[in-house]
């Protein structure tokens, strides 16, 4: 088995710089820093170096080790957010301890029983049924942060708004004016911050709307392929939809019923998933921040365990990525 001498030889540092960047209390605030902390990262997993955490959480009091509240394993968003969470967490010397809860506040407490017995010395919920208030009261022992929720308590969260203003600027440059939102639950509050986001932009067009343009899912692909009948019915050109997973539903209830995409209807998606890259056709959709807003919720939770101050919001901005679900209407 690797020894931190074995990784500081092959990184060409000293052992005390090995264990300063392991531990994460090395700070990569250079260029020059930063590779060097990638570099014996890169190293310590090539060799399989494991160290002894127990002797290291008697000497520091601190396990190394973040809890991370997950609802579930179907979609794929979810998935690409707690890697963009590990690669941040390995950034800081921490490793990611997984509870996968289900959108259940039961299953969510018998993980905080553990997470709260000194397993962690934090804890990031992902799961959007769970507020921060809840998590405060059930596990008081360590910090816990919320990732990306619109209720000003998440130190970064994605501008669905302006993510609502590409999509539907890119659908408007085509020439479509029949425009439509295939919303989620009206109980999330990244669902209602896409929604209105998305009126603001009708609103914000010269003439006036004159159809109903939000139809409602609930984040599956099922809920997406169950309201193509309304879309058709209402004759909209264009769909922006509020994840990747309802614009795949969507394309198919659409081609069941004869249309085509996207010569009958351009499709706008959430998440930029492998589904997204993987359809037919592969679907115009935008990008969130991962990592940005990943390394922010990081660097927030850590401030919380070393005692200093709160991070302020910070508010990060999509990606319109163009792909072959939208084109000019004929």
């Amino acid at each position: 088995m690797a020894t931190l001498s074995d990784v500081a030889r092959h990184a060409g540092v000293s052992e005390s710089s090995v264990s300063r960047i392991l531990n994460g209390q090395r700070k990569a605030n250079r260029p020059s820093s930063q590779r060097q902390v990638q570099r014996v990262l890169a190293i310590a997993q090539e060799l399989g170096y494991q160290p002894n955490l127990a002797a290291r959480a008697m000497r520091s009091g601190r396990t190394h080790q973040i809890g991370v509240l997950f609802p579930e394993l179907s979609n794929p968003a979810s998935g690409q957010t707690v890697e963009a969470i590990e690669r941040a967490l390995l950034q800081t010397g921490n490793r990611l301890m997984l509870g996968l809860t289900e959108r259940s506040t039961d299953r969510a407490k018998e993980y905080l029983q553990g997470f709260g017995a000194g397993m962690v010395d934090g804890i990031i919920n992902l799961d959007p049924v769970i507020s921060q208030e809840w998590l405060e009261s059930q596990c008081s022992t360590v910090p816990v942060i919320t990732y990306n929720r619109l209720d000003g308590k998440s130190p970064a969260v994605m501008d669905h708004p302006a993510g609502m203003r590409m999509a539907f600027e890119h659908l408007v440059e085509l020439g479509h004016r029949r425009i439509g939102h295939l919303a989620g639950p009206d109980s999330d509050m990244g669902a209602l911050s896409r929604l209105n986001g998305f009126l603001s932009c009708c609103l914000s067009m010269a003439q006036q709307t004159p159809y109903e343009p939000v139809v409602y899912g609930d984040w599956s692909m099922e809920s997406g392929e169950r309201v193509a009948p309304e879309v058709i019915k209402r004759g909209l050109t264009g769909m922006v939809c509020g994840n990747d997973l309802m614009a795949i539903g969507l394309m198919r209830g659409l081609r069941a019923h004869g249309k085509r995409i996207p010569q009958d209807c351009s499709i706008v998606g959430v998440d930029n998933t492998l589904l997204s890259q993987a359809g037919d056709p592969p679907m115009t959709t935008l990008q969130q921040a991962l990592d940005e807003i990943a390394q922010r919720t990081v660097d927030a939770l850590m401030a919380r365990i070393e005692g200093r101050d709160d991070l302020p919001v910070l508010a990060f901005p999509p990606t319109l990525i163009v792909r072959q679900s939208t084109m000019a209407i004929g």
